[in-house]
């Protein structure tokens, strides 16, 4: 019998195959297939980081939505606020209109009852001349100034003195209370000038520039009847 030689090998006679060597095709095709995959990892890894981003960027806008939400919610309560002072003051303003209108009808109301119709006020002069036997000037400042007096609280005495213009008295009376004092002067006068005076009265009242119980106490303090009030 015949034994193999140490540190030989059998032969492919001897009952073993031999060991195969890869083909150049398959090599190739391996590291195509690995490089294939590389490339894959470092796409997916990529892919992996981009999505990361995309994740933070839609966390912000998600973020950004819900401010923009609150911000929107908290204007339009500003907004409301808004129209419900817009509408308080609409009324508000509606009422001062009214309130404007109101002043300025009851203006001319006292305007009118003051002056009276325009030509009242023309003929006022005239008719105060015929009435009184006094002349006053036909212009309305002027009539102003007769009219215009001291205030109730000054001392009366000391600045009428007996013998005055009667219309000084008469203007002195209309606002002053001391009337017994006036009364006094007037009393002092002649007849005529009673008469004139109890005209006077009479004429402002009819004019609405007299209270007519306030001349009625002063014609009967003066002691004229209402017959001496006719001219």
């Amino acid at each position: 019998m015949q034994y193999p030689t140490p540190g030989r090998g059998l032969s492919p006679a001897e009952g073993q195959d031999a060991p195969t060597q890869p083909s150049q095709d398959t090599t190739d095709i391996l590291e195509a297939i690995k490089g294939i995959r590389e490339a894959l990892e470092h796409k997916m890894d990529t892919m992996a980081i981009d999505i990361n981003h995309l994740h933070l960027d839609i966390r912000k806008v998600v973020e950004r939505i819900t401010n923009t939400e609150e911000e929107v919610k908290t204007l339009w309560a500003m907004v409301e606020e808004l129209q419900t002072k817009v509408i308080e003051l609409n009324k508000v303003a509606f009422q001062n209109s009214e309130r404007l209108e109101d002043a300025k009808g009851r203006s001319r109301r006292i305007t009118s009852t003051w002056w009276g119709s325009q030509n009242e006020r023309r003929d006022l002069p005239q008719n105060f001349s015929l009435r009184t036997g006094l002349l006053l000037p036909s212009s309305p400042c002027a009539l102003k100034k007769i009219f215009t007096v001291e205030r109730a609280h000054r001392a009366l005495g000391p600045t009428q003195k007996p013998g005055a213009p009667l219309r000084a008295i008469i203007s002195r009376l209309l606002n002053h209370r001391d009337r017994d004092l006036i009364l006094q002067h007037v009393r002092s006068r002649a007849p005529l000038t009673m008469r004139r005076f109890a005209s006077l009265i009479s004429f402002l009242t009819e004019c609405g520039l007299y209270n007519a119980s306030y001349a009625a106490a002063a014609l009967a303090l003066a002691g004229v009847s209402t017959a001496a009030a006719v001219p």
